[in-house]
């Protein structure tokens, strides 16, 4: 039986600290911020440990380090629990320095830990004035060239300590150091709001430079800066100016000097051999056209023409707080397949849904050319269903001759799964490209973010489920996220908040909706309004521009990121403009109700079942009651009154035109719509028990099958849970015959597509992906508790349902990883739980009673503490320190 109790024992073993990350990232370069905010881990073998305090020591040199020396900041010995985004306060931090810190910290007990590994973290170009580099391009009169290739030769005289290198070009970049490739990213820079942000990156290049002559050389690209002559990507054709590239290399000597190189009047530009450049289009090369050696010293670049001198792109140069993670290629992939259904066709697959780069290996007579082009879907005669990407976008590559031949695009990737290759002769006749094609290669590329959650269960279509969102989520992740990677490739936003859990549970998303958030920013209006993509390449106007569940994301997110990372002064820095959007909505909305979005959408359009306003209406009351907690928040004391004034006349409104208050029924009882007022707490007390049997009544009556958009799922799912009705979102989604996740996979399908019937949309969209919540969250129970921040608090409370027998999954939260697993057979109930040091956690053990408990302690067991009460609805809740717990139960 269990009792109210506490375990203290002397600890044998001090805490060990880890994972050290300066703005949410380790080892970063490129840290634009004067104060960067410090975190760690700290991790113990013994249950119930906590940090009492710490000492941060930052240092100029490593050397100085290793002697404890904290030549830029000694914290001291600073009384706290605190491991995560603590600021830097120490001496004035220069442009292009690197710094190297570490960590100690000391025990419940007063004992101190050793001192972390060394980590580091390297400055960016501060100010303007410390680019001395300037924009060069082509002349204006040139004719300019389908993409640009820049170069430029130097000497050095000195032996090289460390070497940098500050670089953007507009819109995509490649570069070389003597012919040796700088960094292993992708796209770079990434896409932002270029009227105010453009990216620049930054690179240690001390290993590709030496004494002597040395060159570096360029290759330019459009990017979404200059669509210009993207004519077969199926979207608007804009561009915001010529292409342009800045670099600047810093050099420090052995012998204490420094020296900075950077682009100006003296380098050369060439066209390069491709032929087509499109970031939705494709691209063509045309090998013929290469001009060997060209990254090299001693070129002969006579033929080249002088760069000009061009203005700089109006938005600031920008370092890692405004970026996302970069782009790389994190697997590589073989196709699984191989069919001929035509002749002098070839169809390979990749067996994956995932954003590609093709990467080729030919060999043929010069003028050979080979065509690749994508798609998701294959048609009933085996050939590729462009439909769902719109159709026209392909790669072409025109052999030298030369031997054997190895190539890839360099500014495109598409999602697709199935390639069909077309080879031709020089005179454009088709032949079997069998005998061209040596082998293809799926190189596949997002931004390399980290994964973060485990998830696994006695059901196997809930595995698949789970695989499918998984792989749609991390398909989507560009340098913004994006709704698909083949159609579109733009930042909807409604995705991020609708979705944001699932991708926290399954991602490190810290720096990537910290790019979002920034975005957001950058591309609000002067009006107020936030338009549905960030950044704005292109305007989908006719009502697609303006969407409060899209724009709502603007206050939403920010308040997520706060509570899962503990990111401080976001509130804040963008109260203002977060402020002047829900006043914008209200010069919208008519008597108190907003009806001008995109409503419940659903792949094709709107739920026809929902009214937009009442969709619309829910928001913006939400966002009116957000904005007065982050009034309070801020100390804004009139605003905080004001907005909670607004947010309780919305509610009034709303129930006036859309609740019946005999019945509970809103609007037209649709799932979307009774669920999303109940969620948002808009449905008067006393009557919320009937608004949900009116929900029932519609899910009953759609013989439980998912009828809501993506704006009513996540509203549905957190109301059946919360009422007990878990075992209804298993039997919504454990089928496979009518729209669903289930049908999807039935289908074939590896990624979660746009449309619950998996119509010829789109098949790579994560925006219905919201499933994942509910697994890490209701299904296995791991949740972060709202009196906490940043899981320094966690809830366990596993939600058995019909169909599974066990559950497993992991978290690795900002303090450290967060298990938990169960098991039961409708008697006895099982449960497995993992708290990270310096937090504590409230479980809830399914049981019939306090009494049918037990636990068992590990053997390693030092000390932990719980507190059981009383059983409330099945559950007995258990206080916990950190660490690991095992109960047994009997559920009858």
């Amino acid at each position: 039986m269990l009792a109210s109790a506490l375990f203290l024992l002397v600890a044998s073993q001090p805490l060990s600290v880890s994972s050290l990350k300066c703005e949410s990232v380790s080892n970063p370069m490129n840290v634009d911020v004067r104060q960067p905010r410090l975190s760690w881990v700290v991790s113990s073998p013994e249950d119930g440990q906590r940090q009492t305090a710490y000492r941060i020591l930052v240092a100029q040199t490593g050397a100085e380090l290793a002697k404890d020396n904290g030549s830029l900041w000694d914290s001291g010995k600073v009384l706290s629990p605190k491991t995560i985004e603590i600021p830097y306060k120490g001496r004035y931090l220069k442009s292009a320095k690197e710094v190297f810190w570490k960590v100690q910290v000391w025990d419940a007990f007063g004992k101190p830990s050793n001192w972390s590994s060394t980590n580091w973290w390297s400055m960016a170009l501060l100010d303007a004035s410390d680019w001395k580099a300037k924009w060069i391009g082509t002349p204006s009169e040139a004719k300019q060239p389908v993409t640009m290739l820049l170069r430029k030769e130097f000497r050095i005289g000195k032996p090289i300590k460390r070497a940098l290198c500050f670089v953007s070009g507009l819109g995509q970049y490649e570069m070389w150091l003597n012919g040796q490739k700088v960094g292993n990213d992708w796209l770079t820079p990434g896409w932002t709001q270029y009227a105010k942000s453009c990216l620049a990156d930054s690179y240690d290049v001390t290993s590709l430079l030496s004494k002597g002559p040395n060159s570096v050389s360029m290759h330019i690209g459009n990017g979404m800066y200059d669509m210009s002559g993207d004519t077969r990507g199926g979207q608007q054709p804009n561009s915001l100016g010529q292409k342009k590239a800045i670099c600047q290399l810093m050099l420090e000597f052995t012998d204490g000097t420094a020296q900075a190189i950077g682009s100006n009047g003296t380098w050369r530009w060439a066209a390069s051999p491709e032929t087509y450049s499109g970031v939705y289009g494709g691209e063509d090369w045309d090998a013929r056209l290469e001009q060997p050696g060209w990254k090299l010293s001693g070129f002969d670049d006579r033929g080249w023409a002088p760069v000009t001198m061009v203005a700089p792109p109006s938005g600031a140069l920008r370092g890692l707080t405004h970026a996302a993670p970069p782009l790389r290629v994190l697997e590589v992939r073989n196709p699984v397949a191989v069919t001929t259904p035509k002749p002098n066709l070839l169809v390979l697959d990749l067996g994956q849904n995932s954003p590609y780069v093709p990467q080729i290996t030919v060999h043929g007579d010069p003028g050979t050319s080979v065509e690749l082009w994508p798609a998701e879907v294959l048609k009933a005669d085996g050939t590729i269903d462009q439909q769902t990407m719109r159709a026209g976008k392909f790669a072409t590559y025109r052999l030298s001759g030369a031997g054997e031949e190895k190539w890839h695009p360099s500014f495109w990737y598409v999602g697709s799964r199935y390639w069909q290759i077309v080879a031709r002769d020089p005179n454009g006749r088709e032949v079997d490209p069998k005998g061209v094609l040596k082998r293809f290669e799926g190189l596949l590329v997002h931004a390399d973010v980290k994964p973060v959650g485990r998830f696994q269960c006695s059901n196997k279509l809930f595995n698949q489920i789970h695989d499918l969102i998984w792989w749609a989520m991390a398909s989507n992740f560009a340098s913004v996220i994006s709704d698909c990677p083949h159609r579109e490739k733009s930042g909807w936003l409604e995705q991020d908040h609708l979705v944001g859990d699932g991708l926290m549970y399954s991602f490190d998303m810290a720096p990537m909706f910290r790019k979002v958030i920034e975005d957001m920013h950058d591309t609000q209006l002067p009006s107020g309004m936030v338009p549905t993509m960030a950044p704005e390449y292109f305007i989908y106007d006719g009502g697609f521009r303006d969407s409060v569940e899209w724009g709502g994301a603007y206050l939403l997110l920010p308040e997520m990121v706060q509570s899962w990372y503990g990111k401080q002064g976001l509130i804040a820095d963008h109260y203002d403009p977060m402020k002047r959007y829900v006043d914008y909505l209200e010069t919208r909305a008519k008597d108190g109700i907003l009806s001008n979005g995109l409503g419940d959408w659903n792949g094709g359009g709107a739920d026809p079942r929902t009214p937009v306003a009442i969709t619309d209406t829910a928001y913006y009351y939400d966002l009116a009651a957000t904005l007065s907690r982050f009034a309070a928040s801020v100390g804004k004391k009139a605003d905080a009154a004001r907005y909670r004034v607004l947010a309780d006349s919305i509610r009034q409104k709303f129930n006036e035109k859309f609740v019946d208050s005999a019945s509970g029924k809103v609007g037209t009882g649709s799932q979307s719509g009774q669920a999303t007022a109940l969620d948002f707490g808009l449905i008067p007390p006393g009557l919320e028990q009937k608004a949900f049997d009116q929900l029932m009544v519609d899910v009953q009556s759609q013989d439980y099958a998912v009828s809501c958009g993506e704006v009513g799922h996540p509203a549905l799912l957190r109301v059946l849970t919360k009422f007990g009705r878990s075992d209804v979102v298993a039997r919504i989604h454990l089928q496979t015959e009518r729209p669903g996740y289930g049908y999807q996979i039935k289908k074939g399908l590896t990624t979660l597509a746009e449309s619950w019937d998996a119509s010829l949309i789109s098949y790579n969209h994560f925006m219905l992906g919201h499933l994942m919540e509910w697994l890490y969250g209701d299904l296995v129970g791991i949740k972060p508790d709202p009196n906490g921040i940043a899981f320094s608090r966690t809830i366990i409370q596993p939600t058995p349902v019909p169909g599974v027998t066990w559950a497993q999954a992991s978290y690795d939260s900002v303090r450290g990883r967060i298990a938990c697993s169960w098991k039961e057979n409708g008697e006895r109930f099982h449960l497995d739980v993992t708290i990270p040091a310096n937090t504590t956690a409230t479980v809830y053990v399914p049981c019939k009673a306090r009494s049918a408990i037990r636990m068992a302690y590990p053997s390693t067991k030092s000390f932990g503490m719980f507190v059981s009460q009383k059983p409330q609805d099945g559950y007995a809740p258990i206080q916990v320190a950190s660490g690991h717990f095992i109960f047994d139960s009997l559920l009858r």
